[in-house]
């Protein structure tokens, strides 16, 4: 059965980034490493999803460029990121 990815979490605070893809049951449906230069191209092969990132210095320039793409972002303060 192929796993549908609903929300994504993405740790934009390296120079390589994490993305973890959930479906709707809470498993995780991808993993992945990227390098800056390749987020916006991936970003823009996946179809609109939510998404949820750390809200920090560059997080307001990449939701505008996801929000570009038809994504739901919501930009977590730091307080409320979990490790």
């Amino acid at each position: 059965m192929a796993h549908t990815i609903r929300v994504l979490g993405l740790d934009i605070a390296k120079p390589v980034l994490h993305v973890v893809g959930m479906d709707d049951t809470g498993h995780v449906a991808l993993r992945k490493r990227l390098a800056r230069s390749e987020l916006r191209h991936f970003m823009a092969t996946l179809p609109p999803l939510r998404m949820g990132m750390e809200a920090c210095g560059s997080a307001h320039d990449w939701a505008r460029c996801f929000r570009e793409h038809g994504h739901d972002v919501r930009l977590i303060a730091p307080p409320f990121v979990k490790a």
